[in-house]
């Protein structure tokens, strides 16, 4: 996926400004791609410049103008172009991990510590997509307003928090995996130190 064709997959449903979709990007989109203002205006120039989107000035009271942005026929066009190829398997980028994969250069107490650290930062994300979830699903309910995107966003959503329910239980495995083999280690440090004292003698 490019940051565009995100662009253009929000704007198929509606007319938005900037900030509305740096919105998106901080609730359901959040869970697949993040991005910030500096790169959302760039790009939203670049799709009206290539004649994807069409953008109109809005006049506010006591406010500055602003700009609301649309799809056009040839954007999506574009988009449905993107989603009818073969999907391709995600490339994965995760910083923990190769901390974690790398952390037999630190003591078995600093190792466990960050497993701890981050299994608490964890379990908080966590509560916090379940509580957006639950929250939006409820005012969904309550203007009795479900529509396709609705249900596919929240689908995926609902995936993004059982793969991180996942995570976190690999992450408490790995700390139980850690103490167990820090006795293995302990006994075969002692073992060797015996073994050291009897060779002397």
């Amino acid at each position: 996926m490019s940051l565009k064709h995100g662009l253009l997959g929000l704007l198929s449903t509606w007319e938005a400004s900037g900030y509305d979709i740096k919105q998106e990007f901080d609730g359901f989109v959040s869970v697949f791609w993040h991005s910030n203002l500096s790169q959302i205006y760039p790009e939203l120039a670049k799709l009206e410049t290539n004649g994807w989107i069409q953008s109109r000035l809005v006049q506010q009271v006591g406010k500055p103008d602003k700009k609301l942005y649309q799809i056009t026929a040839a954007g999506k066009e574009e988009l449905e172009t993107w989603l009818s190829q073969p999907p391709e398997l995600p490339k994965r980028k995760d910083t923990f991990l190769m901390q974690t994969f790398f952390s037999d250069q630190l003591s078995t107490d600093e190792a466990l510590f960050q497993l701890q650290t981050f299994e608490r930062k964890q379990r908080e994300k966590i509560d916090e997509m379940e509580k957006f979830l639950d929250d939006t699903l409820q005012g969904i309910r309550t203007r009795q307003a479900i529509k396709k995107r609705i249900v596919v966003a929240a689908s995926v959503y609902t995936h993004a928090i059982e793969q991180e329910k996942l995570h976190l239980a690999w992450v408490k495995n790995m700390m139980v995996t850690l103490e167990k083999a820090r006795s293995i280690w302990m006994m075969t440090e002692r073992s060797s130190r015996l073994k050291s004292l009897t060779d002397c003698f």
